[in-house]
């Protein structure tokens, strides 16, 4: 089957092969991304076994979790034949990982735990795992773990405490590994997954305090009496916790993180052609440094503040919270440029190093290159194997590329022109088509635009997540990349695979400034307001200055002062907003009319427009113009602020029709919903009701798998 094609899926090699099909590595064509594709055996036409393979499918599609191998299609071949096409897997099994040696004590318990919260988000969601054994377990080179084989998975009845597992003539399982009462064939429920998770004896010097402590954790698990095993993953893996080396468990606090500040190069001299580097280049070095987990970086943006005049340490380190700042000048002359860069602790002001460089205008890449390698080196920052490979992939390899993208990146910062931004992200790529930063950059680019640009707007959200399939099969782990897939997630209103997305990401580096920031919106539009300002507050920890949603949660909260203080501070377009919603109600309209007079009729313009009418009655014209305008806006949350100020104006149709689309779209705030008193004029009519419960639903099914993921 080498080299055929299934879908658009081409066959590259086997990989592996189990009762059910066979595994190989394919290439998506249409994406241009390895996978995995598993083929249902041709020969396999019993119906009941059919139906274990579309259950499997099922199962696994229904998953997001960072200890989950991740589903991305399931489908049925020209040939009929079905298949599952999930992500493509590094490493090895555990199977042959405890092959050459046991693993000792603090690996299995590592492993284990990673198990077991896998198995307790399968349980969280109504299903339990039948065939947990080594070989059904992976071990990904970077460290991490996930969960295969979901055939025998079966999906628990609703409020039912265990399933029966049998089918005709046939016990479901791997007999090695199966509690007993499984191979009798009863019901069985966590308990009885319990039994597999710890199987094989680990290795450990006779006497060994945590071997005892092992061996007593494992003879709970195999208790043939499931009511003496440990009642769910969540009290299994908390026995195993102690076990894990010093310094597995700490958390973000109180690890050491490095904070710098990389502050917009000052151009020396004006020059038309050349004005956008001073910000540029600082931003691309800074972007090249964002992942890496033992450093912050704040924006250039978030320090612009400070580059006019007197360059003031002592205030750089109070204001932004930093150990270092990273300062540079630019002298144009001609079609060279000078450019020098020091290294400042602050707020000491001792300068590290220092660097100054002769160069023709277009070879300034070679200095962001430098200037990464020259930081890391001198911050002594602790770099895994793959954040090694992240730097060196994030090098630009063409001079006239890297001189558009860093147009491109001014333009779309100020926002000044996105269509000529893509259009400069467009012609870097035909130049140079594997820098990964520029198709992040260009679908950030798109994603505005079809958030804010009324006209080809799915098109737009279409090759946003198209051009981040190309950045990320370059760069799995490109700066940023998981942010902007994550914000086009939300737009569509998938908040639980942002979600799911985001906590992947702070697995791997804890501080990931722009996944918390992210996070409170997942949350909030779940109705997770706890945990929204959990992410908040883990943001903020990061980077003080950090702008955020968190008007939007002080709002749900009730706490309008603390909104107003937010808004006045990060979102202005929402302050007359919240105003009318505190009754000050002249002072909103004073706003309003300020604001209207800078943004006019842009999607902004109308937001502001509504809250206006609703403060002098709802005058029904411009009610009906922006009920037009947001018809199609992309946004659930967006969707809800509408609903909300059309029952305030007393358009009971049109606010049934924004709150029905945004509960549609995944809008699942609850609390919120039940304690706006915009809404207290259709509390009790069916039709609104019949959408509350639709919230409801959603946001206590939201609960159960993501309350308490962030505190």
């Amino acid at each position: 089957m080498i080299g055929e094609i299934v879908g658009h899926y081409r066959i590259e090699r086997r990989l592996g092969e189990g009762g059910m099909g066979v595994v190989f590595a394919a290439r998506d064509e249409r994406l241009e991304r390895p996978v995995a594709l598993k083929l249902v055996r041709t020969e396999l036409n019993d119906p009941q076994l059919l139906a274990r393979f579309w259950r499997e499918a099922r199962a696994a599609a229904a998953l997001n979790h960072p200890g989950i191998c991740q589903v991305y299609e399931i489908g049925e071949s020209e040939a009929g034949r079905p298949f599952i096409v999930m992500e493509l897997l590094e490493g090895q099994p555990l199977a042959e990982r405890i092959t050459s040696k046991p693993l000792p004590p603090g690996e299995v318990a590592r492993v284990g735990i990673a198990v077991l919260e896998a198995l307790a988000a399968l349980h969280t969601r109504g299903f339990v795992h039948r065939d947990v054994k080594p070989s059904n377990v992976f071990l990904l080179g970077d460290g991490r773990v996930k969960l295969l084989d979901f055939g025998l998975v079966h999906s628990l009845p609703q409020n039912a405490a265990s399933v029966a597992l049998t089918m005709t003539n046939m016990v479901m399982g791997s007999p090695g590994y199966m509690a007993p009462e499984q191979i009798r064939g009863e019901a069985v429920d966590a308990r009885t997954v319990m039994h597999a998770v710890l199987h094989d004896r680990p290795s450990a010097p006779s006497g060994s305090r945590d071997l005892e402590t092992l061996g007593r954790v494992l003879v709970r698990s195999l208790a043939k009496n499931k009511n003496e095993r440990h009642p769910d993953a969540g009290a299994m893996a908390a026995d195993l916790r102690p076990l894990l080396p010093t310094g597995a468990t700490q958390t973000v606090e109180t690890q050491k993180v490095a904070r710098l500040a990389v502050l917009p190069f000052r151009m020396l001299r004006s020059d038309v052609e050349k004005d956008f580097l001073g910000p540029s280049l600082a931003d691309a070095v800074a972007m090249s440094l964002a992942g890496l987990h033992s450093l912050v970086v704040r924006s250039p943006m978030a320090a612009a503040r400070f580059v006019t005049g007197h360059t003031d340490l002592r205030e750089i380190a109070r204001e932004l919270d930093v150990d270092a700042v990273l300062v540079g000048t630019i002298l144009p002359a001609g079609d060279r440029c000078r450019v020098a860069a020091q290294l400042v602790e602050v707020p000491g002001g001792n300068v590290t190093w220092s660097l100054t460089e002769d160069v023709v205008g277009r070879d300034v890449f070679h200095i962001q290159d430098t200037l990464t390698k020259r930081i890391v080196e001198s911050l002594q920052l602790p770099l895994s194997a793959g954040e090694k490979r992240s730097l060196a992939r994030d090098v630009p390899a063409n001079a006239a590329a890297y001189e558009l993208f860093l147009r491109a990146n001014r333009l779309a910062e100020i926002g000044s022109d996105l269509a000529m931004a893509r259009d400069l992200y467009l012609k870097s790529l035909d130049a140079d088509p594997k820098y990964a930063p520029t198709w992040v950059r260009l679908a950030r680019c798109y994603r505005v635009m079809g958030k804010y640009y009324v006209a080809n707007r799915e098109d737009h959200y279409r090759k946003a997540e198209d051009a981040l399939a190309r950045a990320f099969e370059l760069h799995p782990d490109v700066a940023i990349g998981h942010q902007v897939q994550a914000t086009i997630e939300l737009d569509r209103g998938r908040s639980e695979q942002a979600l799911d997305r985001l906590l992947r990401v702070i697995e791997r580096n804890p501080n990931d400034l722009g996944s918390y920031v992210q996070m409170m919106t997942g949350f909030r539009v779940l109705g997770l307001l706890d945990e929204s300002v959990a992410a908040y507050r883990r943001a903020r920890m990061l980077d003080p200055e950090v702008r955020t949603s968190m008007i939007h949660t002080l709002d749900a909260l009730g706490d309008l002062d603390g909104a107003l203080i937010e808004a006045r501070k990060n979102d202005p377009f929402e302050v007359s907003w919240v105003l009318l919603q505190m009754g000050r109600n002249e002072e909103a309209l004073a706003v309003a009319d300020d604001q209207l007079a800078v943004i006019g009729s842009t999607s902004f313009g109308g937001y502001v427009r509504a809250v206006k009418s609703v403060i002098q009655g709802g005058d029904r014209g411009v009610l009906d113009e922006v009920r037009i305008q947001y018809q199609e806006f992309p946004d659930p949350e967006g969707q809800f602020l509408i609903a909300r100020m059309m029952a305030r104006a007393g358009r009971r149709e049109y606010s049934l029709e924004f709150f029905d689309r945004a509960v549609s779209q995944g809008y699942a705030n609850y609390p919120l919903i039940v304690r706006d008193s915009s809404f207290d004029a259709l509390r009790g009519d069916p039709a609104f009701e019949a959408i509350v419960r639709r919230a409801e639903e959603h946001h206590l099914a939201a609960r159960v798998v993501y309350g308490g993921r962030i505190q």
